[in-house]
């Protein structure tokens, strides 16, 4: 009987407590409206990332931009799409670079920058979070990182 009374309470508080604050954020991977193509798969996006070349049907080079803005969205874009650590995917990026002389992805830390760096290069993926995708304009989703 006593572990019922538990169990209901548990369930009662469940649906009165609030949702996190973190439940309605998401985080999409975005390019300019006209970029030529629609969506890219986990695979792709790790080796823009990673500074390998990935190119369009078109045969036009996409490039990463690394969004720095907040912390906790490279954390979650880390997690969840490069499988790694912050402190890892750094050491990948140096090793890439240095022994075969990959490009490193752009990084932006002002927000304000990389939509004007989105605005002047069709091929520009990034990842941002939903909501300042939305108060963006010209933009699409190419794909759902994190969230619904």
């Amino acid at each position: 009987m006593r572990m019922r009374g538990v169990i209901l309470l548990g369930i009662f508080w469940w649906f009165v407590l609030p949702e996190p604050a973190f439940a309605d954020h998401a985080v999409y991977l975005v390019a300019r409206a006209d970029c030529p193509v629609d969506s890219m798969d986990a695979l792709d996006i790790r080796k823009i990332y990673l500074g390998f070349s990935v190119r369009t049907d078109a045969n036009e080079a996409l490039r990463a931009a690394t969004n720095l803005s907040d912390e906790e969205l490279y954390e979650i874009f880390l997690q969840d799409m490069m499988a790694m650590s912050e402190r890892s995917y750094d050491r990948r990026l140096l090793t890439l670079t240095l022994q075969s002389g990959r490009r490193r992805p752009d990084i932006y830390t002002n927000s304000e920058e990389l939509l004007g760096a989105l605005e002047q290069d069709p091929t520009l993926i990034t990842f941002m979070w939903k909501e300042d995708y939305e108060a963006a304009e010209n933009l699409k989703v190419l794909r759902v990182i994190w969230g619904h």
